[in-house]
């Protein structure tokens, strides 16, 4: 009896244009795969995980995790570099590469545009090339570097970032080294001298790392 009712007040639902159950949601289509080559990066615990991946045919990109070597390898599918030395250049071993090809360790680039302003107050910030350089003959004055934890519209830079200014100008002039968001003074690199100084961020202030005259 109950099933009987149950068939005429689905029929009843179906004479109303009501549907028994929701149709189920037409999923979104899927974009095109991109036409050019997708340059992605692969991430290895070790030079030992690497060296057992097979040979790319084009050039490939890797990062090992544990610094131990550090930094980022492009594998050279035309390279005639055949010594492993674990650091600068990782072969492949499984299979070996017949004719060339190496994981070569990239440079690190970290040179920012140098520091040109000749005297007064320069305020630098960690992006856009972490290591600054005050070129010969550059100043005509007394200048003072402030180093900016939130840098323009970059936004703050991560805590453990370090910022190294390193002054070639050996003009009768100081340069001071100030801590832009407290106004702590870090270092004063003195005149007629080349100075080298690394600044380390906390999260919320730089603090001095070293600052030392160079030879």
């Amino acid at each position: 009896m109950l099933s009987q009712r149950f068939a005429l007040l689905l029929a009843a639902l179906v004479l109303l244009g009501c549907p028994a159950s929701s149709p189920a949601p037409t999923p979104p289509p899927l974009k095109a795969a991109p036409s050019g080559p997708i340059l992605a990066e692969g991430i290895y615990p070790n030079a030992a995980a690497l060296r057992q991946v097979t040979p790319p045919t084009v050039q490939h990109f890797a990062r090992l995790l544990g610094g131990n070597p550090p930094g980022h390898f492009a594998y050279v599918p035309t390279s005639t570099l055949t010594t492993d030395d674990g650091w600068t250049t990782i072969i492949p071993l499984s299979p070996p590469p017949t004719n060339g090809g190496a994981w070569v360790i990239e440079p690190d680039v970290d040179r920012g545009a140098d520091i040109t302003t000749a005297s007064g107050t320069v305020v630098v910030g960690w992006y856009g090339g972490p290591w600054r350089v005050i070129p010969a003959a550059t100043l005509t004055g007394g200048l003072t570097v402030q180093l900016d934890g939130d840098y323009v519209d970059a936004g703050a830079i991560p805590a453990g970032a370090t910022i190294e200014l390193t002054r070639l100008d050996l003009g009768a002039y100081t340069v001071t080294v100030v801590d832009k968001g407290s106004s702590t003074t870090l270092c004063v690199m003195p005149v007629s001298a080349a100075a080298h100084g690394v600044f380390y961020f906390t999260g919320s202030a730089f603090m001095k790392r070293s600052c030392v005259q160079m030879l």
